[in-house]
């Protein structure tokens, strides 16, 4: 039979192990505790987290779908602008001997030839609208025009502008003055404005014989976002400084709109004579198709380095009557015969 003290020495082992047992029992509800405390601190957290991404879920929709509507007005609107210095970038000889049809032909064929470039190359909306600005020295135009015995008098230039403006309603032919530099001014103001419009998509540049034009574009080269959206047109040759440059933006080819030579421009002439020239079949012609500058006209028979004027004949009224009838005033019969 065991002894006293052996049941005893077993009770103070189960003793100590339920102590032990008590411990690890209290140990795992104060971890319990601790992580329920924790997860209620994560709920929270979470909560919070998710309201935060509630309000900034609800303001990027908003925002997304204010972009998406502003975009969609920026491209309702948007256009492709084309700026032309008429000085240096002359059209087909053809359009312009054609007078106001060739004027509205001109108009037509070079809209179409930007609508399908930028819709081609560019992948710009079929409703994209095509504005097309041309500035001139319309006097000086002319006396070249004249110079290479193209056209014979301002008047047939006028009709062709009046033709050209009359092609589409976002067509113009602006005479920009007889300054050296009033089309370069109004082609470099329209360019910058036309290049800070969001709405304006590509600007297409017809300028290549100026090098002046050089300085105007040098900013935009290495700005990809902005030189992607400029389209050179070459018609004559770039100028020396233009060709350099070239190699920066998009260029295009038109030739048939523009000619690939500059118009010849005439040298300094000689005064104009004082005493009158016969009247030939020739300026009979010019007469016919209204050469008539500031009440001379030009004797085509004079050489290139003189342009000669000759005084019109004075205009007398012709009297008619209700019937639309000629009347001639009585003449007095000389005394001999009376």
């Amino acid at each position: 039979m065991a002894s006293l003290d052996a049941f005893r020495e077993e009770y103070d082992s189960l003793n100590e192990l339920e102590k032990k047992k008590n411990q690890l029992i209290e140990s795992l509800l104060t971890r319990v505790e601790e992580l329920q405390d924790g997860l209620k601190d994560m709920k929270l957290d979470l909560e919070r987290e998710q309201t935060t991404s509630k309000t900034f879920q609800s303001r990027f929709y908003d925002a997304e779908f204010m972009l998406k509507t502003r975009d969609e007005k920026i491209n309702s609107n948007s256009f492709v602008s084309v700026l032309i210095d008429g000085d240096c970038m002359p059209f087909l000889d053809h359009f312009v001997k054609s007078a106001q049809q060739g004027g509205m032909e001109a108009a037509r064929c070079l809209r179409s030839a930007v609508y399908d470039y930028v819709t081609r190359v560019y992948k710009l909306p079929a409703n994209i609208q095509i504005r097309i600005r041309v500035y001139a020295n319309a006097a000086g135009l002319a006396s070249a025009y004249f110079y290479n015995k193209i056209l014979y008098g301002m008047d047939n230039l006028k009709l062709f502008i009046c033709g050209f403006n009359m092609g589409h309603p976002m067509c113009d032919f602006v005479d920009a003055g007889d300054g050296k530099e009033c089309a370069d001014t109004k082609l470099k103001a329209w360019f910058n404005q036309d290049m800070a419009d969001v709405q304006c998509q590509a600007v297409v540049f017809g300028g290549s014989p100026d090098n002046g034009y050089a300085r105007l574009l040098q900013p935009y080269v290495g700005d990809n976002s902005k030189s992607n959206r400029i389209i050179l047109i070459e018609g004559h040759p770039f100028a020396r400084e233009l060709a350099v440059l070239k190699e920066k933006f998009v260029v295009a080819h038109f030739p048939d709109i523009f000619r690939n030579t500059k118009l010849s421009s005439r040298g300094k002439s000689s005064s104009p004579t004082s005493t009158p020239a016969p009247i030939s079949n020739a300026f009979s012609y010019a007469t016919a198709v209204s050469s008539v500058i500031g009440g001379s006209v030009f004797n085509i028979n004079a050489t290139n380095d003189t342009l000669e004027t000759i005084p019109t004949r004075k205009a007398y009224s012709i009297l008619l009557n209700s019937k639309g009838q000629r009347l001639d005033a009585i003449l007095n019969p000389p005394p001999s015969l009376s």
